[in-house]
């Protein structure tokens, strides 16, 4: 009676290593200003900026000290902003000052920025930690708000120039409800939405 030869067990497949993961980060826009001679272009006193899209390190982002920007949540994109630091720290970026533009219609400061001047680089990120921010966002985010302080302030000027300081406490009260209507016609999501659609027909 011939013997069946007993089959060797199959070696157990080498398993490759998991690939390394990435820290969680999530992507921020740094707002970086620059000056006209930096981009080749004539000599002048205006200051420009380039967006540059980064991911950044959730850890990083706790250890940052970060400014809320309440008006880009009431056009739908809720940022928070922060210094980042950069070559150009004592180059003005005026293009960020809309961020940090009182968004309460309430408030007598309404329009205003919180900063007089902003120097260096400005990261901007979502005020959830790891939401993706895209570049063309928030770039379309500080036109629009820096258009609309322009006017916000007009229309306070104008205001003011009408009655002085010693306005009437009717005025002053006629004065809160002519802001919060300006506030609802522009400051909303819905405005902003308008707007950028405006924009791209404008690209077509």
């Amino acid at each position: 009676m011939s013997k069946k030869k007993k089959s060797k067990s199959a070696a157990p497949a080498v398993q490759p290593p998991p690939p390394p993961t990435e820290p969680p980060n999530g992507r921020g826009v740094l707002i970086t200003p620059r000056t006209a001679e930096e981009l080749g272009l004539p000599e002048s006193d205006d200051v420009f900026a380039t967006l540059t899209t980064m991911k950044v390190p959730l850890e990083l982002f706790d250890q940052q000290p970060w400014i809320d920007c309440p008006a880009t949540h009431a056009l739908g994109i809720p940022l928070k902003a922060t210094r980042w630091p950069s070559e150009n720290a004592r180059v003005p970026n005026n293009l960020t000052l809309g961020l940090f533009m009182v968004a309460d219609p309430k408030d007598e400061k309404f329009g205003k920025v919180q900063f007089r001047r902003m120097n260096g680089a400005v990261l901007v990120a979502s005020v959830t930690d790891g939401e993706d921010v895209k570049k063309k966002e928030v770039e379309m985010m500080l036109m629009y708000l820096s258009g609309m302080s322009a006017q916000i302030k007009t229309f306070v000027r104008e205001e003011w120039n009408e009655r002085g300081e010693e306005a009437e406490a009717d005025w002053i009260e006629e004065r809160v409800e002519r802001t919060q209507e300006l506030a609802a016609r522009m400051l909303t999501s819905e405005a902003f939405g308008q707007y950028v659609k405006q924009d791209v027909v404008k690209q077509v």
